[in-house]
């Protein structure tokens, strides 16, 4: 499977205007060397002003070889004009699907899942992909994706793709989601975002 890097930033007033004040950056990650397919960008549901930033690689030492191009300082001065704070990047190198579906859903999920010290990750595994297995079973959920963290080690990252944010909500509180979400934050603890992402296509 590919790399996915995930951005996450504070957006600029410019950002929070129109967001293809990033356009300049999709361009470039759109040309480089190792991209799959498009970027997509996009503002978290849930603040309105954080920014998403993902980008397919064919591996990982394809975005590590961009960071060594002289053209590099010109990604970052064109994400500049986007952000307001620092850049939150990770890389997954291990999605179990491809991702594209989740991202290109009404509303695409980011749920961050970290074992508690002392979990059974044994136990941990199951109850995730249990997890996986029942949301896709909703005819809300458009896809699940699950792989680990590169820069956040035992970190899981599931990507999940909704009709919209109402329908993931109102999904996981019947059913068999109240017990599985239960046994899940026993043993982890998690942090659920969503946010509207646009693939780039100029």
């Amino acid at each position: 499977m590919p790399s996915v890097e995930i951005v996450r930033f504070p957006g600029s007033e410019a950002f929070l205007t129109d967001p293809l004040v990033l356009e300049d950056a999709l361009e470039i990650l759109k040309k480089a060397d190792g991209v799959i397919d498009s970027p997509y960008y996009g503002l978290q549901t849930e603040d309105g002003s954080t920014g998403y930033l993902i980008v397919k690689w064919e591996t990982y030492e394809h975005h590590m070889r961009l960071t060594q191009q002289p053209h590099y300082q010109n990604l970052i001065s064109a994400l500049e004009r986007a952000r307001s704070g620092p850049l939150d990047l990770q890389h997954v190198d291990n999605f179990d699907k491809d991702v594209a579906p989740s991202l290109e859903a009404p509303a695409t999920e980011f749920a961050l899942i970290t074992p508690k010290d002392g979990a059974s990750l044994e136990a941990f595994q199951e109850t995730l992909e249990n997890l996986g297995e029942n949301l896709l079973k909703e005819k809300t959920c458009h896809h699940v994706a699950a792989g680990e963290s590169r820069e956040k080690e035992g970190t899981w990252v599931m990507v999940i793709g909704w009709d919209s944010v109402q329908a993931h909500v109102t999904a996981v509180a019947q059913g068999v989601f109240p017990e599985l979400i239960k046994n899940l934050k026993n043993m982890a603890t998690i942090e659920i975002k969503h946010a509207n992402l646009v693939k780039y296509t100029k």
